[in-house]
This record gives C-alpha cells, sequence and structure tokens, in this order.
C-alpha cells in the first residue's frame, strides 16, 4: 500500500513542479543571484498565497505528512526538495557576482527556509500581500541597497 501511495506522490509533485511550481526551475536561468534569489523568494509567495493557488505547498505538506506509512512518501519529498536546494547551490556556487560573505550552500539553505516559511505561514492564512512584504524584507536583508 505505501509504494503505491509513494508512486501516485510520486506523479501528483512531478505534475506539481512541472506546473505552478516550475517558477523554481526557471529562476536558475536568471542573469544575476539577485534575480535569481527574488524570482525563487517571490514565487513562493505567487505559489502559496496567490489569487488562483490554494495555500500553502504540496512539497511542504507532504515532508510533514506523519505515521508509519507515510515514510516512503515523506522520503521523496524530502529527495525532491533536496534536489531543488543542491540545484540552486550550484548555480550560487558558479555565480560571478555573489555577494561577498554569502556562502552557495548556506544561502541555498536560507533561500529554502524562507520559502518553505511562505509556505506555512499561507498554510497558515496570510494574506499574499502579508508574504509580500516579508518576502520584500528578506530580499533587502539579502542584497542591501
Amino acid at each position: 500500500m505505501a509504494t503505491l501511495q509513494a508512486h501516485g506522490v510520486a506523479k501528483a509533485l512531478d505534475r506539481y513542479v512541472g506546473g505552478p511550481g516550475a517558477f523554481a526551475g526557471e529562476a536558475l536561468a536568471a542573469a544575476t543571484v539577485r534575480e535569481v534569489v527574488e524570482r525563487l523568494i517571490h514565487g513562493a509567495v505567487e505559489l502559496t498565497a496567490g489569487p488562483r493557488t490554494p495555500p500553502g505547498c504540496l512539497n511542504v505538506s507532504t515532508v510533514h505528512a506523519c505515521g508509519p506509512d507515510a515514510a516512503p512518501v515523506r522520503e521523496l519529498a524530502l529527495a525532491r526538495r533536496m534536489a531543488g536546494e543542491a540545484a540552486l547551490r550550484r548555480r550560487l556556487e558558479r555565480a560571478p557576482d555573489l555577494p561577498s560573505g554569502h556562502d552557495p550552500a548556506t544561502l541555498a539553505r536560507l533561500v529554502h527556509t524562507i520559502s518553505d516559511g511562505i509556505a506555512v505561514q499561507a498554510a497558515a492564512g496570510r494574506t499574499r500581500q502579508e508574504l509580500r512584504e516579508v518576502a520584500d524584507l528578506a530580499l533587502r536583508t539579502l542584497f542591501p541597497d
């Protein structure tokens, strides 16, 4: 049963990442580090609190699945999340414009932490505007003018 459930979740996550979550992969092609991070964080707001999306994030919710039968599903979601973070880290490692003092691995973890927090807050009822304000503050903090 758990294998069948994990297979179904895998298909759902594939559709999610290729559909509403496609912004994340596209963001990695942005010209500057700031643009990459901005697109990821603002994209998280739109994905999780946008006018045409349900609140929260399928991947974040799946990671929090509980119960003994949910372990394969949780592991699958975690592996996908780690792959996304690794892709961001690799992009940051290649960036000639990485701000001084920013470690690529740590910055990738931070961006994912901010995005996850946005998803959790959206699921808890925060508005798109409230989350946009948080995203903008995070960006100003990471990349001061």
